[in-house]
This record gives structure tokens, sequence and C-alpha cells, in this order.
């Protein structure tokens, strides 16, 4: 089902949407921009009627477009989980660097404490393996 909202109504939330992005997408990255929905977009990167993200390079057609989209192509308004995603993907901050730097890290310490808890049980297995043995027994059924 489509429903077909006034013009000035959608100019209004692609004003808001601006404002409340802008700043903080240019406080990330100053060329980085929110590019509002278009039904027959500019961009051959672009899909129609979708919020893209658009970073333009000092290079003419470099630009980097990544369409907002839900994970089966649906629409999605920039939220904080976008944001977020976007901070994560900046390679060239401290903040970023230091991020992966301490997940890799922690994935370190999991590893070694998986190899432990390894090493711990194959040690028990073994332990039991030679206690069952040195206790032989024989079950004589009664009656014999």
């Amino acid at each position: 089902m489509s429903v077909e909202i006034p013009q000035w109504v959608a100019s209004n939330i692609v004003a808001e949407q601006q404002r409340e992005w802008g700043p903080r997408l240019r406080a990330l990255d100053p060329n980085l921009h929110l590019i509002p929905p278009f039904q027959n977009p500019p961009h051959p990167a672009m899909l129609p009627e979708r919020w893209h993200l658009a970073r333009f390079n000092e290079v003419v057609g470099r630009e980097v477009i990544i369409p907002i989209i839900t994970p089966d192509g649906g629409f999605r308004e920039m939220d904080e989980a976008m944001f977020e995603s976007l901070k994560r993907m900046d390679t060239h901050s401290n903040r970023s660097g230091s991020q992966r730097q301490r997940a890799e890290k922690l994935r370190r310490q999991a590893a070694q404490r998986a190899k432990e808890r390894e090493k711990a049980d194959r040690v028990g297995q073994i332990a039991e393996r030679v206690e069952s043995a040195e206790r032989v027994s024989i079950r004589v059924p009664k009656g014999v």
C-alpha cells in the first residue's frame, strides 16, 4: 500500500532530518552529507525513494554513496544505529583504531582462555582414563 503525502509535509521531514543529522555528519567528516529520497535519483548509484549518505571527494567521480535501507532493502530513515555504524567504519579516526585494537585484544584473550579450557578438559579426561585403568575390578555374579 502506498500513501501520497503533500509536498510541504515531505519538505518539512527532509528539513528536519537534515537539521538533525547534518551537523553530526559534518563533525564526523566535513565531506559527508545526508541526501533525501528522490523518485528519480540524480546519480546512478542511488536507489529511488531511499535516503543516502554521500561523501563527495575532491576528485570528481570518486564519491561514495551509501543507501540507508533495511536488511531486506526497504525504506529506512537515518538513525543512531546507522550513525554508530558510520563511526565504526571511520578508519582514519583514532577512536576507531583504538576500538579495533581493544576488540582484537579481547578476541585474542578469549581464544587463549578457550585453549586453556580445552587443555584442562583433556588433562581431566586423561586422568580419568588412567584412574579407571588402575582401578580394575571384576564383578562376579552371585551364585557362581
